[in-house]
């Protein structure tokens, strides 16, 4: 007998079905998420380009309409606030988020520093205390599926956020020193003088080289550096001892960089607005001794940070990644053991013949020969692509740092000037305890001599030795004036 056939009529039908159902899925997996990765693609570039504006806010920062209600450090916030919001819309269609999505917007990922912001504006552009770094969060879209709709999505939600900031080129700390054209031009020069006329010890016999009356830098607050605001002219030592050791915290350029005059002290009190780029800075009178005695040898405590010559032996004591090569004990009397790492240390053996005349830096071992070294170098001319005469281990050294040129040689006493350039430069001789003509201690790195000073100060003598008791104080101090050319290439790249 035969079994009776199943009937398999339909079956095909429903494997349809359920292969139909995974292409839906299929799909939509291709198409709608296709379709909102690029609507992120969009809103990230968008993000991204608005994050950069809004930390470079502030070179635009007159009031508008919008911002023509707020001051200070809430009309930063504003125009970074606007300036993002417009570059948003220019980078997505049909002017996507109206001030109703901003003012709704909801940012629940924000890191805690992000404190600044307008919530009556938006929540979701914000910036660090100290303006270092902005933060954009786009309010989102809801992006509407095709496929998508079958599997019971109708949209998919789609946002971006993006954090952009400024870093300050640590490379090469901008100290505050300054220096007018003729300055700049000198192989060795005079960062500082207490009495030019008392101490008469060339390059530091006159106020052409140097700037005697000091340069006014205010502190803005950086927490990268863990400086804290002071604005104006209260405590122009503290200012100085920790501009010394930590360099300039806040953005310093050319003034030919962009247009208008940043004024530092003005700038400072109107915020302080951090991401202005200061170009226009002022000398100060008053005695230094101090300042320089701290920021030199000594300490400061805000940050708690050693005096930046003190002698560091491993990178993780200087957050500025400052090596000493070698150290020296000042004074067992009064313990300090200084950085003793010569400018000659440094020479790149292998580009030291590019000099004229020729020879001139093979051998170096004094402060009299380096000199010669750097003029050689500088009357050489054009120097090959590539060539330097420094290694670029240079940058970890403590003496070396950056000072602003000034668009006139300044003068002993308070003033105002443009920044007209930057020059590197390698701290060399310090006159301490001096009385007179006579100091109880002239250091030259790399240098040893005579225990006794003269009773005159001889340029001559690069070193009467190491020995002196009581209250140190600097009264001179010479520095090493170089040239970019004198860099290798990624140095000259972060130089300021």
């Amino acid at each position: 007998m035969l079994k009776p056939l199943r009937n398999d009529r339909g079956a095909a039908a429903v494997l349809v079905a359920m292969s139909l159902f995974l292409l839906m899925g299929m799909a939509a997996i291709a198409v709608d998420t296709g379709i909102a990765f690029s609507d992120r693609r969009q809103q990230q570039s968008a993000a991204d380009t608005a994050a950069l504006a809004a930390v470079q806010f502030a070179k635009t920062s007159l009031p508008t309409a919008i911002c023509g209600a707020y001051s200070g450090a809430d009309l930063a916030v504003c125009r970074g606030v606007e300036e993002a919001m417009t570059l948003v819309d220019a980078n997505l269609p049909d002017l996507r988020y109206d001030s109703a999505a901003w003012a709704a917007c909801l940012d629940p990922t924000k890191p805690a520093e992000y404190t600044r912001s307008i919530a009556a504006i938006t929540p979701c552009i914000s910036f660090t205390e100290d303006f270092h770094k902005a933060r954009v969060a786009l309010p989102g879209t809801a992006v509407e599926t095709t496929f998508g709709r079958i599997l019971g999505r109708n949209t998919i939600r789609v946002s971006a956020f993006a954090e952009a900031g400024h870093e300050l080129k640590q490379s090469a700390e901008v100290l505050p020193f300054a220096l007018g054209p003729t300055g700049q031009n000198s192989n060795q020069t005079c960062l500082f003088a207490n009495s030019a006329a008392t101490l008469n010890v060339l390059p530091c016999d006159g106020s052409v080289d140097g700037n005697f009356g000091k340069l006014d830098v205010s502190i803005y607050g950086n927490s990268d550096l863990g400086t804290t605001e002071q604005c104006g002219n209260a405590k122009p030592q503290e200012k100085m001892a920790i501009n010394i050791v930590v360099g300039a915290d806040h953005l310093l350029e050319k003034a030919s960089e962009s247009p208008g005059t940043v004024d530092d002290i003005a700038n400072c009190k109107a915020g302080p607005i951090s991401t202005n780029p200061v170009d226009h800075l002022h000398t100060q009178t008053g005695n230094a001794e101090g300042g320089l005695f701290d920021g030199l040898i000594g300490s400061i405590s805000t940050p708690a940070r050693e005096g930046r010559l003190r002698c560091k032996t491993a990178a993780e004591n200087d957050p500025g990644g400052k090596v000493s090569e070698s150290c020296v004990d000042v004074n067992s009397n009064f313990a300090e053991f200084l950085d003793n790492t010569p400018l000659w240390f440094y020479i790149n053996s292998s580009d030291a013949n590019e000099v004229s005349p020729a020879g001139s830096c093979g051998g170096v071992n004094t402060r009299s020969e380096m000199e010669a070294c750097l003029a050689a170098w500088r009357a050489y001319g054009a120097h090959p692509v590539g060539s330097s005469l420094f290694t670029g281990d240079i940058v970890h050294a403590p003496r070396f740092g950056a000072v602003p040129i000034l668009e006139s040689d300044p003068g002993n006493g308070s003033g105002d000037y443009d920044i007209l350039d930057f020059s590197p430069t390698y701290i060399e001789t310090l006159y301490l305890s001096c009385t007179a003509n006579t100091c109880a201690v002239v250091f030259s790195p790399g240098e040893t001599g005579d225990p006794t000073c003269p009773a005159t100060l001889d340029p001559a003598v690069t070193t009467c030795g190491l020995v002196g008791t009581g209250n140190k104080k600097v009264y001179a101090m010479t520095s090493f004036m170089l040239t970019l050319d004198m860099l290798p290439e990624d140095v000259r790249k972060d130089f300021p």
